[in-house]
This record gives structure tokens, sequence and C-alpha cells, in this order.
């Protein structure tokens, strides 16, 4: 799995490199439920092998994330995603439910 971590303001940044999809979505909701949220209260996760798809798999990881993360008083925000993306996650009725900001630089 590619992918790299960093802080960036009071954010965990995880710069997913790799396309997410059925094949490897599992791999990595281990990793990010397991690991890495269980560490980090505020999480910050950058789709960058996604350019212009994202599977339901990946949309349903990340509804769950978001809600562990609820759980824990923490927070999930969607870093620097495609336009496709955001109509994406409209259309599943899920613009009002993600925080997704445009840029890693805004985060605080």
């Amino acid at each position: 799995m590619d992918y790299e971590e960093m802080k960036k303001g009071h954010y965990h940044l995880v710069i997913v490199r790799e396309k997410l999809d059925f094949f490897n979505i599992s791999e990595f909701k281990k990793i990010f439920l397991e690991e890495i949220i269980p560490v980090h209260q505020r999480v910050a996760i950058m789709l960058a092998g996604n350019n212009e798809e994202i599977s339901s798999s990946v949309i349903s990881m990340l509804i769950i994330a978001h809600k562990k993360l609820a759980a824990l008083n923490g927070s999930l925000v969607l870093v620097n995603i495609s336009e496709t993306h955001r109509n994406l996650i409209a259309m599943a009725g899920l613009a009002a439910f993600f925080n997704v900001i445009d840029s890693e630089n805004d985060l605080n």
C-alpha cells in the first residue's frame, strides 16, 4: 500500500498515492481504522491516487472512519478531492456529512 503520513497543523494527514479500489481497500481500511484512527483523533485524507474514480467501497470506508472518529470526538477531513469526487459525494447525499477542504495548506 503506497501512502504517506505527516503532521499538518492539528491534523494527521494521510496521503494515499495508490488508487484505492475493491482489490486493495481491505488492506488500507485495516491500516486506517486499526492503526491510524486509534492514535490520531483529527485525521485528514488525500486520495491522490484516485483522480477521477472513487468506488462505493472507498466511500463506505470513509463513512466508517468518519463515524469512528466522531465517536472519539475526533474529525475526518477530505483534502483536495476532485470535482468528480465532490459530485459523487453530493449525489450520495453525503455533502453535509464530510468536511472537504481544497488544500492541505488549509489544515489548521
